[in-house]
């Protein structure tokens, strides 16, 4: 809350009118919301997020005209705490303001729909919890606004309405087992973090790549006169070539030429370029990507359409780069977005040949962490290197002020009062595109290093030491918002995939299965009727003879009679082998018995319950042998006990 206007969260916008951009503040009225509720903390969270990052003008009004435009009922749920919410009536609550800002009058329906997105994005971009410990950040994941029928099913650029990053990864694990599920899911979450790291190494590499090409670029021959030609047509005043008409003044020339004397140039008057209102230099009169002309990764490095960032990459860093930083440093030290943005020089400590880095305090009253840089990870250190040659490349140019600590500059309008463009959603839907990752945004990147930690060897310690949280307690409560929220999930999916496994197989059999492409491994024979040779029933209340009474139950010794009963299933597993195991013993024990009591009902019932069981026994020692091995350890177990 702003100390000099109390009662009034104050939010840093920016306005563009005709190309000209303008920051200023607007005030959302907290005032009847107690501290702790859902209006209170989102207010407050957006405005502290806007002071790194104004928010666009039409984002603030948006929020305001959503909040005008609910009624008292569901003003009046806001000033309860999050807490007092789950998943499913946070969902209800947003439904009913759905339908209130459906209800205005004289707005069409995509104005309708991206109030609503704003108003949900606006409630939810805090780090509260809910009631069932899921984190508010992640509370709108699946659910579908009743506006988005309305708008014609518009695609709104939000992850809001899609599935989040830790929850693709663990929340549909396959699993016979919570061992085996804890086993994939780390495997799975490591295996995500490690495409993101490739995918920013990658970038860097591409980096050194560039700049080595346009060492290259100094050996191309170029006839005297075309040379010349070209400097004079780069080295004009803005004014000398900006009519369409002019765009032609390249053609006839050499792509390969174009760009060694423009590279030449640069080289040249680096020292004496002037920087432009958007952060291009108005000096240079270099082709852009309109004109048909290419240099070698140009689309990545353009800002807007100008290659401007390609041809000075030595100089500066371009914002595909800067991306590629952050993402890589976020996945490492597991911050905050914001605790890494406002990172400073100061928070870059080199004590011999050690490294740590210190982000900025955000969201929460902890302090985010220092992060220890191993020695062995060159390319962190690379990372944090570009960074600082790159600010003091800015501040030789007099881009930047010489006093200036903040290190995250790019190609942006503006000037540097704000920074962060390198993180928006279309740049980081570009990176996750071209490296084929599923989109992601800054922020998921915390819950999923969180998830390494915990998943490795299940230390809340090494967690708290990550996220930099005061207690235990906190730490808990961040798990069960986020990996833990999401395990539970997934063996809610598997019971239900149990089920649906167990039923087709009862009443389809395996060839069901195999129609339908359900793994056998999933069906659960304890669902069904054990029969004693290493097979189930689906249904004891359905004998196949003839003469047993209606509900009567099976006696279970038909099941391989007159070519098998159709209720029988085989389930190999330990536990039904663990029975055949003692069928087998039992009638080793029994079977002389059995002949003296009725031969021919041994014959006709036992005999093939006994060829079964051995066959079967034969089999699985040739075949799994670990099984059996398995069954014979719960047969003696259970004969001890």
């Amino acid at each position: 809350m702003n100390s000099k206007n109390p009662g009034h969260a104050i939010v840093s916008i920016i306005t563009t009118v005709a190309g000209s951009a303008r920051r200023s503040t607007t005030e959302i009225d907290v005032r009847g919301y107690p501290q702790g509720s859902l209006f209170y903390e989102a207010a407050q969270a957006l405005a502290r997020s806007s002071q790194l990052k104004p928010i666009q003008n039409t984002r603030a009004f948006s929020i305001k005209n959503a909040f005008r435009w609910l009624s008292d009922e569901s003003r009046e749920q806001l000033k309860a705490s999050p807490l007092s919410f789950n998943r499913d009536s946070f969902h209800q609550f947003v439904a009913e303001m759905d339908t209130e800002i459906d209800q205005i009058e004289n707005k069409n329906p995509g104005y309708k729909l991206q109030t609503s997105y704003f108003w949900h994005r606006f409630l939810t971009d805090t780090p509260a919890k809910l009631g069932d410990h899921s984190a508010l950040e992640h509370a709108l994941d699946g659910y579908r606004s009743p506006l988005r029928r309305l708008a014609g099913e518009r695609r709104v650029r939000s992850s809001l309405y899609c599935q989040t990053f830790t929850n693709d990864l663990v929340s549909t694990i396959p699993h016979t087992s919570p061992a085996e599920l804890m086993v994939e899911a780390r495997k799975a979450v490591e295996n995500r973090r490690g495409a993101i790291a490739k995918a920013c190494i990658a970038e860097f590499e591409l980096y050194k790549q560039i700049c080595l090409e346009q060492e290259t670029y100094r050996t191309v021959e170029i006839p005297e006169e075309a040379r010349k030609h070209i400097y004079e047509l780069i080295s004009k005043e803005k004014n000398a070539g900006s009519s369409n008409h002019n765009k032609g003044r390249w053609y006839g020339y050499n792509h390969d030429w174009i760009t060694a004397v423009a590279l030449q140039y640069v080289e040249d008057q680096i020292d004496h370029l002037r920087i432009g209102q958007f952060s291009t230099y108005s000096d240079l009169r270099l082709p852009s990507l309109h004109v048909g002309y290419t240099v070698p990764h140009g689309k990545l490095y353009r800002y807007h359409n100008s290659l401007q960032p390609w041809f000075l990459a030595r100089y500066r860093l371009p914002n595909r780069l800067l991306t590629s930083i952050f993402v890589f440093l976020l996945e490492r030290t597991g911050w905050n977005p914001g605790a890494l943005g406002k990172m400073t020089t100061d928070g870059i400590i080199r004590v011999g040949h050690s490294l740590t880095l210190q982000g900025f305090k955000n969201k929460t009253d902890d302090d985010t962490p220092n992060y220890e840089v191993a020695r062995n990870d060159t390319w962190v250190q690379i990372a944090v290197v570009m960074l600082e040659r790159n600010l003091e490349q800015l501040k030789n140019h007099k881009i930047v002020p010489s006093d200036e600590k903040r290190i995250w500059f790019g190609w942006q309008a503006l000037g540097h009062d704000e920074i962060g463009n390198f993180i928006h959603f279309g740049t980081l839907r570009d990176f996750a595109t071209d490296h084929e990752l599923p989109f992601f945004s800054p922020k998921e990147l915390r819950p999923l290093r969180a998830a390494s930690i915990y998943l490795e060897d299940f230390d809340l310690k090494a967690v708290q030491s990550m996220l930099g949280h005061s207690s235990i307690d906190t730490v808990e409560d961040y798990l069960r918002g986020s990996i833990l929220f999401h395990i539970n999930e997934a063996k809610a999916l598997q019971f239900q995939r149990t089920i649906e496994a167990t039923l087709i197989f009862a009443t389809r059999g395996e060839a069901g299965m195999i129609s339908m492409k359900i793994d056998q491994k999933f069906v659960d024979p304890e669902l069904l009727y054990p029969t004693g040779d290493g097979g189930v029933c689906k249904n004891p209340y359905d004998p196949p003879h003839e003469k047993s009474q209606k509900d009567q139950t099976c006696d279970g010794l038909r099941c391989h009679v007159n070519g098998g009963c159709p209720n029988y299933r085989l389930v190999v597993t330990d536990r039904t082998l663990e029975l055949a195991l003692r069928t087998r013993d039992f009638y080793r024990s029994r079977w002389q018995e059995l002949i003296h009591r009725n031969e021919t009902a041994f014959q006709r019932l036992h005999f093939p319950r006994i060829v079964f069981i051995h066959l079967l026994l034969i089999l699985v020692a040739k075949r799994r042998p670990n099984l059996l091995r398995q069954a014979l350890t719960l047969y003696k177990e259970g004969s001890k006990a």
